[in-house]
């Protein structure tokens, strides 16, 4: 951000979005205080900021991602358990928790690059056991759903 000072005029030039804006407003003697400078300063603003960068739409929000961390982290901690109780396999129960809890940890800590990873972790885990396997359920299904998610979170976090 550059400040230029010129005769009772300042002017205010910095980036957003990759465009350049420009804000301008006017000072005098008699409105010398910092106070009266801060109101005239938020009264006029140059409408180049809006026309350079207009405002973006996105498919999926970082906030919507990010919530979506929580839905996943039910479906694998969901899926885990489900195979625990119908064939009592302890690795699908243990494999259902830590991913769900790795999960939960990347909503706690607004990081959706974890979640990204993890689903992708995630689809190649489940097609491997699918070509190992060639069972529909679960490796199919919840490869899909892992799929879906990642798609969802790297659209989260590039704002696509």
């Amino acid at each position: 951000r550059e400040e230029l000072r010129m005769s009772g005029t300042m002017m205010s030039a910095f980036v957003i979005g990759g465009g350049a804006c420009v804000r301008t407003w006017t000072t005098s003697s008699a409105l010398g205080s910092c106070s009266n400078r801060k109101l005239l300063q938020s009264r006029v603003v140059s409408q180049r900021c809006r026309a350079a960068n207009p405002p973006t739409m996105s498919l999926v929000s970082a906030s919507a991602a990010k919530t979506a961390t929580l839905v996943y982290a039910v479906f694998m901690a969901g899926g885990g358990a489900s195979a625990y109780l119908k064939t009592k396999s302890n690795m699908s129960l243990i494999s259902g928790l830590v991913s769900a809890a790795i999960l939960l940890l990347s909503y706690r800590r607004n990081q959706l690059q974890l979640a990204f990873g993890t689903a992708v972790t995630l689809a190649f885990v489940f097609a491997y056991r699918y070509f190992k396997t060639r069972k529909v359920m679960p490796a199919v299904v919840l490869g899909l759903i892992s799929v879906l998610f990642a798609v969802l979170f790297y659209c989260g976090i590039k704002g696509i």
